[in-house]
C-alpha cells in the first residue's frame, strides 16, 4: 500500500502498528547470531516509522495521536567538551558531513546519562555511580532517542553491515544510553533485553576505538 495515497481512516492504524512493530522488535532483541555485523533488525523497524509518519504530518491534528506527534522536546544542554568526552570528535571528520548534527546531538544526549569525565568507549557493563543518579526525565530521554534513530541517514544500516568503526562506535554508545536508562527506569521494560546484550553484541565487531 502506497503511503503517499489517500490514508484517511486507516492512518492512526498505520501509525499504531508499526510504533508496535518497532518497540516489539527492541523487545525481542537478542545479540546477533551472525558472525558478520551486530543485531539492527530494531533499527529498521524504528527508521520505518519515519516512512510512516512524513507522509501523515499534516495530518497529525486530526490524529488520535497528536498530542505524541506534536510534542515539543525540551533542548537538551549542549556541550562543546561532549564531543571529547565521549571520543567522538574524531569519528565527526572521518564521517560524510550529513552525520556531522547526528553525532553532536548523540553526544549531547550522552552527556546527561554519563557523569564521568571521559570515556573511550561505552563500558561493556553498567558501572553504579556512588552519590550521582539521573535526574531527567527517562522517557523524554527515550524519545529524543528514537527520534536520533529514525533520523538516521539512509546510509547508517548498511554502514553498521559494512562494520564501518565509527557508525559502530555510535551504535555502541546509542546501545549503552538505553542500557543506562532502562537501569533508572526499569518499566520501560521493552528496553531490558538490549539494555543486558546491546553494547556486547556491538563491541564484538568493535574490539577498539577508531583512529
Amino acid at each position: 500500500m502506497s503511503l503517499q495515497g489517500d490514508i484517511d481512516g486507516i492512518k492512526d492504524w498505520i501509525v499504531a502498528t508499526s510504533s508496535f512493530l518497532a518497540t516489539q522488535s527492541l523487545s525481542e532483541f537478542h545479540s546477533s547470531e551472525s558472525a558478520k555485523h551486530p543485531n539492527i533488525e530494531w533499527i529498521h523497524l524504528m527508521r520505518g516509522t519515519k516512512a510512516v509518519v512524513t507522509p501523515m504530518w499534516n495530518h497529525r491534528q486530526h490524529s488520535i495521536f497528536a498530542a505524541e506527534l506534536t510534542y515539543n522536546s525540551p533542548e537538551i544542554p549542549h556541550s562543546t567538551d561532549a564531543l571529547k568526552k565521549f571520543n567522538l570528535t574524531n569519528i565527526v571528520t572521518y564521517l560524510p558531513s550529513s552525520y556531522t548534527e547526528h553525532v553532536s546531538k548523540l553526544a549531547n544526549l550522552l552527556d546527561s546519562v554519563f557523569p564521568g569525565s571521559r570515556y573511550c568507549l561505552p563500558p561493556l557493563e553498567r558501572e553504579e555511580n556512588l552519590g550521582w543518579k539521573f535526574s531527567g526525565d527517562v522517557r523524554q530521554r527515550v524519545r529524543d532517542y528514537f527520534i536520533w534513530v529514525t533520523t538516521l541517514p539512509d546510509s547508517f544500516p548498511s554502514r553498521v553491515e559494512e562494520l564501518d568503526p565509527g557508525i559502530l562506535t555510535l551504535l555502541a554508545w546509542g546501545n549503552a544510553t538505553m542500557r543506562e536508562l532502562y537501569y533508572v527506569d526499569g518499566d520501560i521494560w521493552w528496553f531490558e533485553n538490549i539494555a543486558k546484550q546491546g553494547v556486547q553484541d556491538v563491541m564484538r565487531f568493535l574490539p577498539r576505538s577508531p583512529e
